[in-house]
């Protein structure tokens, strides 16, 4: 669970790594055999191409959807107006009536919270199991096991703990040809803010005392639903707010270009052959769809829902935004809404230019980073989940110090990111960012007023090794180097596969010439 992250005074060696641990894992999962991995504030996967990296973010980005985050009380709805809950609240309305102490109210809350979880868990696990097919583009979530496995059946597991302790658990499997979803949740883990129980208790007793559930009238304007509101904020301490998710696929820059020419094409054939009569392209993946709908509601998106400063004095994250413009693209971004189209046109406005670029006239470069400034300025939030894969895409090597920059300022703002990655020289970026870390803990007595660096505990690195067809990907943590810092056993391979081979060509050509 994303909490604010603490200040140089705050953060010391000594701090637990599992204070707040997300654990996802599977098994027999497309081509992945087994895998365990930790969702850090910084969570990065590396390894060869077609060892089911993005499998493994398709999968984190669709329990983050489902969830609406990754809380610490599961399975609230969207709307938090599900079956049975105006009897959950009855009941525990009831008890606040009769005059409880402290202690019993604390168990009256996490009872009605137990209540709730059990009542909401088939439209839960029906709508986790709908938005994994959907993003992985089948009808059943069966088709996403191994294909040359001998094995049949498949596993994904997730679980939130706090420190050995698990809060609740998700597990998918595969029993007699059919899915089967489980799950658990222990609210007695629950911690309670100080201030927000307070609120929290003089709300309900409140509603106690005006016998909301028997007289409407005298309610006051009170909600029902308000308290599970309430509740809802023991979810997410410090956002008072559901975690939004975007996916930035590793294509971003062609499906920029391309849904336009499928936009417009669409559009031409409605006059000719009617809305009821036409039948529209196949889908497109659901991770396609996603990201073009976020990129189509970018304009005018920051008036409507209004930054927020993340805690602790960090920038906002239009910042970032403005940093990648200056430092990267050198130049801005302009969102116009077009009378003649059907979607917003991105232009580029290079330094010191009197003349605009249409996106797909600019760098590939800028194609690449567009969406990362977009999301930035217009629509993420401190605790949101932001994918991106291969962030070094079409970039120079020099570039990408200032794109570990970013992924760290991200951090200090909060952001949950995962990112893809074949880069040795971003992993080595990112080792200097950690090493900076290092300095800022050890100067604990003051305050770091620099966004550019990173925490040991913050971030996660897993690689991702190819096995036979048969064996599947295995996948293991990359254990932080203070030398080599974040350094893959493949690269290292390579490295020394492509030295020894230098080394192999000079002494050939040594010998020619004596």
């Amino acid at each position: 669970m994303p909490r604010s992250a603490p200040s140089a005074a705050q953060a010391t060696a000594s701090e637990p790594s599992d204070a707040s641990l997300l654990t996802v894992t599977v098994q027999n999962f497309g081509p992945i055999a087994k895998a365990a991995v930790e969702i850090k504030p910084l969570t990065i996967l590396v390894g060869r191409s077609n060892t089911g990296k993005t499998y493994f973010s398709k999968l984190i980005y669709a329990f983050h959807k489902s969830l609406s985050g990754f809380p610490q009380i599961p399975f609230f709805e969207r709307h938090y107006n599900f079956p049975g809950s105006s009897q959950s609240l009855e009941s525990l309305i009831a008890g606040f009536s009769t005059g409880l102490e402290t202690e019993q109210q604390k168990q009256e809350i996490l009872n009605h919270i137990f209540r709730s979880f059990e009542l909401n868990r088939d439209s839960g696990c029906n709508q986790i199991l709908t938005e994994i097919e959907q993003c992985f583009g089948t009808r059943n979530i069966l088709n996403l096991r191994h294909a040359h496995s001998k094995q049949k059946d498949f596993k994904i597991n997730t679980s939130y703990r706090r420190v050995s302790e698990n809060i609740w658990n998700i597990s998918i499997e595969s029993k007699n040809s059919k899915p089967s979803i489980n799950t658990k949740f222990n609210p007695h883990y629950i911690e309670f803010a100080g201030s927000a129980y307070e609120d929290l208790v003089f709300e309900i007793e409140q509603l106690a005392e005006l016998n909301y559930l028997e007289s409407k009238d005298e309610s006051d304007g009170i909600d029902i639903f308000d308290i599970d509101r309430s509740i809802l904020e023991f979810a997410y301490p410090g956002s008072g707010t559901r975690q939004s998710s975007y996916f930035l696929p590793a294509n971003r820059g062609g499906i920029l270009e391309s849904h336009k020419i499928v936009a417009d094409s669409w559009l031409e054939k409605i006059p000719q052959l009617g809305l009821r009569h036409f039948s529209p392209p196949q889908p497109l993946p659901k991770i396609s769809v996603d990201f073009i709908r976020t990129m189509l509601m970018s304009e005018g998106r920051s008036r409507e829902f209004p930054r927020k400063s993340a805690r602790g004095g960090f920038p906002p994250l239009a910042e970032i935004a403005k940093f990648i413009e200056d430092e990267l693209i050198d130049g801005n971004l302009k969102i116009k809404t077009s009378t003649h189209v059907a979607y917003p046109v991105i232009k580029y406005v290079p330094s010191h230019a009197k003349r605009s670029l249409k996106l797909d006239a600019a760098s590939s470069m800028v194609s690449e980073l567009a969406p990362i400034i977009v999301i930035a300025r217009s629509h993420l939030n401190p605790f949101d989940l932001l994918i991106i894969e291969e962030p070094e895409a079409h970039l120079h090597p020099g570039a990408l110090p200032l794109v570990a920059k970013c992924l760290a300022m991200l951090v200090r703002n909060n952001v949950r990111v995962l990112i893809t990655t074949h880069s040795d020289w971003l992993l080595k970026s990112l080792r200097n960012l950690i090493l900076e870390g290092d300095l800022v803990q050890m100067n604990s007595n003051q305050n770091s007023t620099d966004d550019d660096y990173l925490l040991r505990r913050e971030v996660g690195a897993w690689e991702f090794s190819a096995g036979s067809d048969l064996e599947g990907t295995t996948v293991s943590e990359i254990m932080f180097d203070d030398l080599d810092g974040i350094e893959p056993s493949e690269i290292e391979r390579i490295s020394d596969d492509l030295y020894n081979e230098s080394v192999a060509i000079r002494n050939a050509r040594a010998r020619r010439q004596r």
